[in-house]
């Protein structure tokens, strides 16, 4: 990333995290709150590819900032940039709790395995059982995920629990 930090709406975009074929996820700043977030930003071809992609975005992401629970990661705001004098593009993007010493139960799974050891057998059932309770949750609230995977589901280091992100 070049030395002058990227700005997204009240957000300063800090460090990239990861990316994906939908776009890019970057640890980032609230400059209002001083409170680090996550940032999704999504490709903006989504939106060239789809005429009714902003109408489908914004009522799906809505939907997901509403839902509270421990285990899934909260959304706090569902938004599309639009045009500025500096760039023509419109970038829809997600801004989520950012998750301190996070890692994806991959990358988890990864490494452990590689050195020739595996979780206990009662943090996997936890593991479970938080996903499970996250997913239960979010179908009870009329929210279906359509992307569980092991690298969409988040370790928080530092407490032990687990949360889902898509």
């Amino acid at each position: 990333m070049n030395a002058t930090p990227r700005r997204l709406g009240k957000y300063e975009l800090q460090e990239l995290l990861g990316y994906g074929s939908t776009g890019e996820v970057w640890k980032g700043v609230d400059r209002q709150s001083r409170q680090d977030v996550a940032v999704k930003m999504l490709h903006p071809d989504l939106l060239q590819n789809d005429p009714n992609f902003i109408t489908f975005f914004m009522k799906e992401w809505q939907g997901i900032t509403a839902l509270h629970h421990p285990n899934i990661v909260q959304v706090r705001e569902a938004n599309i940039s639009r045009p500025s004098e500096s760039s023509n593009e419109t970038t829809p993007y997600i801004v989520m709790d950012y998750i301190e010493g996070q890692t994806t139960l991959v990358k988890s799974i990864q490494r452990t395995s590689h050195m020739g050891m595996f979780p206990p057998v009662a943090e996997i059932v936890n593991l479970f059982t938080c996903v499970g309770a996250a997913v239960d949750y979010a179908h009870e609230q009329g929210i279906v995920h359509n992307n569980i995977k092991p690298s969409n589901i988040l370790l928080d280091i530092k407490n032990m629990t687990a949360a889902w992100l898509s």
